[in-house]
């Protein structure tokens, strides 16, 4: 390869690492935004309220670049519900006859996640 094509290849990857990096402290600011509770995890009514702020939502959307329904489909995949959690933790199960659970997304998780969308 040439200098200036390697050149270039470094710029290119640099300029790359910049935005990642810049994307990473927005989604971050988002996040510390929706989390109600500073708990690092966005949990099932954090989210709805999210969604139901148009400002918030729209700035989610765009920082990840994902579409409203990507976005949805993203935090019920990776986010898992706390009694799943729990039972991890204390190898027991769920209790029976639970409704809906309420669910929690680490921001890490879905940072990392969207490393290579976008």
């Amino acid at each position: 390869i040439s200098s200036s094509a390697k050149a270039n290849q470094e710029d290119e990857a640099k300029l790359k690492d910049d935005l990642y990096n810049h994307r990473v402290r927005r989604l971050q600011a988002l996040f510390h935004e929706i989390d109600q509770d500073d708990s690092g995890q966005i949990s099932t009514t954090e989210w709805r309220g999210m969604l139901e702020d148009r400002g918030l939502h729209n700035e989610l959307l765009d920082a990840t670049g994902l579409s409203e329904r990507d976005l949805d489909d993203y935090f019920e995949c990776l986010a898992s519900d706390s009694h799943h959690q729990i039972a991890q933790a204390k190898r027991a199960p769920p209790p029976p006859g639970s409704l809906e659970m309420e669910k929690k997304l680490d921001y890490n998780t879905f940072i990392e996640t969207l490393k290579d969308e976008g």
